[in-house]
């Protein structure tokens, strides 16, 4: 295996503890990795403003600077050093238009990033608002905002398609997004990237947006390999970056799909995992 020169890491499930924290040992791993040389980058569903949150809270509490972020599954892509965006990928307002019809139509929950918000953490709802209660399962809460009973006009960054809804059995919530997502693949399926991250959502972003093409980018910019990255990830949209590096481990293993295309796989508490991972798998237990 060539040495490891960049490591790229999901947050939510995986980097940070409780969707909040980076724990201690996972600050001094990745210090440890920066201080000898290395980048790390954050690769994260979340939206702008709370990945750079955490990329300032890390160098607050180490000195050393998150190189790049890719924020709302590849949407986005920011150079941290430089303070500047490298692109920002986004679906038009009639595609958002679209997806939101199809939702209404089959009764999913949709929950969408609009393009005028990338400075706050502002998600837009339509449907069921127990949709927050599953988005706050995954990440610390956006501010969610009710789409009136009409159509939208708005640019979107991500959408969330959601069949979450306490008033249906599980056969009939998944059923719904069955439906939907099948719909929205049958009719967008051209100009969209579609995920399933959990059991009851699904991520979309547009055509050329997803981890991957974040990473194949970031290796571009750097002129690095990416035999030389490392990725950290937990769910299935991390796949396509895994799919990519020359070390791809899973922290845990409860996405089998994901745990099918890895070197390697964490055990017990994520807390601090990717630390633990940092010192096995790249330093290869040397103190």
């Amino acid at each position: 295996m060539n040495k490891v020169r960049v490591i790229a890491t999901d947050l939510d499930g995986t980097l940070l503890h409780n969707r909040s924290t980076i724990s201690k040992k996972n600050l001094i791993a990745l210090k440890r990795f920066i201080c000898d040389g290395g980048i790390v980058c954050f690769v994260t569903g979340r939206c702008f403003v709370s990945a750079k949150s955490h990329a300032d809270k890390f160098y607050s509490k180490t000195g050393c600077k998150i190189h790049f972020l890719s924020c709302l599954k590849g949407a986005v892509l920011y150079d941290n050093i430089e303070n500047k965006f490298i692109y920002q990928r986004i679906m038009s307002a009639n595609i958002t238009s679209k997806i939101l019809a199809i939702s209404k139509q089959t009764k999913c929950c949709f929950a969408a990033y609009f393009e005028k918000d990338i400075y706050n953490k502002n998600m837009w709802i339509y449907g069921n608002n127990k949709i927050v209660w599953l988005l706050n399962k995954i990440r610390i809460l956006p501010n969610c905002l009710t789409i009136a009973d009409q159509d939208t006009n708005e640019a979107s960054y991500k959408i969330n398609i959601s069949g979450f809804k306490f008033n249906l059995s599980i056969f009939k919530q998944l059923k719904a997004l069955q439906n939907c997502y099948q719909q929205i693949k049958s009719k967008l399926g051209g100009e969209i990237d579609i995920a399933k991250t959990s059991k009851y959502m699904y991520e979309i972003t547009s055509k050329n947006s997803n981890k991957g093409i974040a990473i194949k980018t970031i290796s571009e910019l750097l002129k690095i390999d990416l035999n030389e990255f490392a990725a950290f990830g937990d769910s299935a949209n991390d796949i396509e970056m895994m799919k990519l590096v020359g070390l791809p481990i899973a922290i845990g293993n409860k996405n089998c799909n994901l745990n099918k295309i890895v070197k390697h796989s964490t055990q017990g508490l994520q807390k601090n995992a990717v630390g633990k991972a940092i010192n096995k798998y790249i330093y290869l237990g040397k103190k």
